[in-house]
Order: structure tokens, then C-alpha cells, then sequence
């Protein structure tokens, strides 16, 4: 199960869930944003971008080759969901607004344009505001109303565990925290070769082929035609056939790498919270640590789960400052438990309205929800 796979190990509702498929058509997840007051100004065009089924990352490369400008010039506040319909708010730096409200591109639209004089960083946003259809849950109407009022009541008393979820990870191939952690073990080789060859049954017939086959022969050449629609694998491909090492080529990728190991981070942080929490009835929220080379694990239980797991895994909080990709990963200290208090309708099966703060996954408070137990996010061939 994919929540397993990523170190979150505890139900924290007791109340039984609803079932149901997520995201079973596009239109069936749509987030927007919340976001702060920007300031007026020259040298930046704020605008909502609006994007569907399309990664963050994906999106913004689009919008930057389409302008002819480096994707640098382009910031954003948060990632949001791929399998999703999605509003957010992006700056772009030194383009018109007459410009940039001619774009036409598929699957993306750009409205609100307003100028300021700063650009839009990770962070800045009050939150997200989600509507979810969620389908096929097999049950009456009359059992659906009963249990989520039941879950209302107990998530508004008890709050929802703060776990980082599947977006963090990887949606449809969720190997991100398996490459942070050799990045982590300063295994470069083993890293790269993790990314370009471990296999998930979410992805295409022919993309687990190409993996497979990769994996077997190390062939980089004739991967190069197989691997030319997934950007990153060809970039990774093509950097390795010009001779590039393999601390050259996750430099060259800094944004991605970085990802790796902040996945590897939250990995340690769902393991920790979920062990911190087993047994535990109503906890109120706390300040929890997300390991980095500046926050450490000192004295209390969260703080002795966390440093046991590092053991385990055969890290330690200096590892997070790689040296040899000019990458660190400091640490955090976000709130334990997240308030998650939901409103729902009946529309077909049902529709849930709800909003979190920055840094809270809906993916986790609809796991409480619906406890479906029917998805599978292991690899195919375990690292």
C-alpha cells in the first residue's frame, strides 16, 4: 500500500471509512489556492495559473519553453497534484502581461495578471482549498452520511495526524525517497541507477519494459530511443553518455535531487510520527522534527523514535549536508497534528470540501476518510 511504503503506518480515526476511488476521472480532484497579498509594483507579472493533469514542474517547463526564458524566471508557492485540476499562483519575471495573456496552451491557462515588484517563492500562500468527488464506494447514501458525520465529529476532537503524503513522493511512481536516501548514504551510482530502473505497477507496460530492460543490460545507448518521452531519465541517459559522473549529473539536476532528499526526510519523519503515535488516544498538537543537519533529535519520545530510526537506517543528521552536490537539507519542525475539519454533500456518490494550512496533504486526511485498502504503490523489484 502505497501510505505503507512511505512510512505511514497507523489509521488515527477509529471510525470505519467510506471506501471509494479517488481521482477516477481528472475533474474529480480540483485544488486552488490560497494565496497572501502580493505587493504592487514593477518587475514581475503575478498570474493564476490553472493546469490540468500536469505536474508543477512539468507545467512551468512549458510555460518557460513556449516564452523562450529560463525557467528560473518563473516562481511558484507550492507544488500541487498532478491527477488534479489545479489553481495556483506563479510570477514571471520580465514578461509582458500582453504577452503572457495571449498564451494559448493546452492544458494550461493563465488569467489574473497583476505587476509587482517581487517574485512568488515556496511558501507563500495561506493555504489550499480542496474540492474531492470521491466514486464507487459501493454503500447507501443513508450509511455514507452516517459514517462521515462520525468522522467529522472525531477529526475535529482529535485532529489528523500530520504525515507528509503521496505527493511528497512521487504520485504515479513514488521512488523519490528510495533515491534520497542512497543520496543520503552518498551512494551517487546506486541513486541514479534507482531512478532509472526501479520499477512501479503504476507506471505504462512499455515504461516498466524500458526500465526492466535497462536494468539488465546497462545498456545506455539503446536506451536513449525508449527513454526519450520521460524527461529526466533522458536528460540523466544523455548526461551519462557524454561522460558526465554521477555527481555531475545530480548536480545538473539540483531542483530533482533536492526533492530526493527532502522525500527521504519526510520518509523518516511519517515513520517516526506513526510510531510516536501508536497507541495513543487525543495527543493535541506539537512541534515535530523533520531531521536535518541543523534539527537534530535531543530529549523526548518523538525525539528518541527518530533518533532510533536514523540508527536503523545508518544516517545521521550530518549526512544531510552533501558536500559533494553543494546540497543541504537543514531540517524542519512542523506541527505534529493538522486540523482538517470538512463539510460534504451528497453528488453522485459524495463530494468533500475542505482547506488546509501550507505543508498539509488532503491525501492524508482522505486516507482516514476513506481507509481503501485497494491500491498498491510498491515496486515491483524491492531495492
Amino acid at each position: 500500500m502505497w501510505d505503507e511504503f512511505c512510512g505511514i503506518k497507523i489509521y488515527w480515526t477509529e471510525s470505519p471509512g467510506i471506501g471509494g476511488v479517488i481521482k477516477k476521472e481528472i475533474e474529480d480532484f480540483i485544488v486552488e489556492e490560497i494565496p497572501v497579498r502580493f505587493r504592487s509594483g514593477k518587475g514581475y507579472v503575478i498570474c493564476l495559473m490553472e493546469k490540468r493533469n500536469l505536474e508543477t514542474f512539468h507545467a512551468l517547463r512549458i510555460i518557460s519553453k513556449v516564452l523562450g526564458i529560463n525557467k528560473e524566471r518563473i516562481g511558484f508557492a507550492g507544488l500541487k497534484d498532478k491527477r488534479a485540476m489545479t489553481k495556483q499562483y506563479i510570477s514571471i519575471k520580465g514578461v509582458s502581461i500582453e504577452k503572457l495573456s495571449s498564451l494559448q496552451i493546452e492544458n494550461i491557462r493563465l488569467s489574473d495578471f497583476r505587476e509587482s515588484s517581487e517574485p512568488i517563492s515556496l511558501g507563500m500562500l495561506r493555504g489550499n482549498r480542496f474540492t474531492i468527488r470521491i466514486r464507487d464506494t459501493g454503500l447507501e447514501w443513508g450509511v455514507i452520511e452516517s459514517r462521515l458525520k462520525e468522522l467529522q465529529n472525531e477529526v475535529k476532537e482529535r485532529m489528523v495526524p500530520n504525515f507528509f503524503g503521496l505527493q511528497r513522493f512521487g504520485e504515479t511512481r513514488p521512488v523519490s525517497y528510495l533515491v534520497g536516501r542512497e543520496i543520503i548514504r552518498k551512494d551517487f551510482e546506486r541513486a541514479v541507477w534507482l531512478y532509472l530502473t526501479e520499477t512501479f505497477e503504476t507506471e505504462p507496460p512499455e515504461t516498466i519494459r524500458a526500465r526492466e530492460n535497462l536494468s539488465r543490460t546497462h545498456d545506455l545507448e539503446e536506451a536513449k530511443e525508449s527513454f526519450q518521452n520521460l524527461y529526466y531519465e533522458s536528460r540523466i541517459i544523455n548526461s551519462l553518455l557524454k561522460g558526465r559522473s554521477y555527481t555531475q549529473v545530480l548536480k545538473l539536476m539540483l531542483e530533482l535531487t533536492r526533492l530526493f532528499v527532502h522525500a527521504y526526510q519526510s520518509y523518516i519523519f511519517n515513520l517516526t510520527l506513526s510510531e510516536f503515535l501508536k497507541g495513543k488516544d487525543i495527543v493535541g498538537n506539537f512541534p515535530a522534527k523533520v531531521v536535518g543537519y541543523r534539527v537534530v533529535p535531543e530529549e523526548g519520545e518523538f525525539d528518541e523514535i527518530c533518533g532510533e530510526i536514523l540508527e536503523k537506517e545508518g544516517v545521521k543528521p550530518e549526512d544531510f549536508k552533501i558536500k559533494e552536490l553543494d546540497l543541504d537539507a537543514p531540517g524542519s519542525v512542523r506541527p505534529g497534528m493538522m486540523k482538517a475539519d470538512f463539510d460534504f454533500e451528497r453528488d453522485e456518490d459524495v463530494t468533500l470540501r475542505f482547506e488546509l494550512k501550507p505543508g498539509s496533504y488532503a491525501t492524508v486526511l482522505l486516507r482516514e476518510i476513506t481507509k481503501n485498502q485497494k491500491s498498491s504503490w510498491a515496486p515491483l523489484s524491492q531495492p
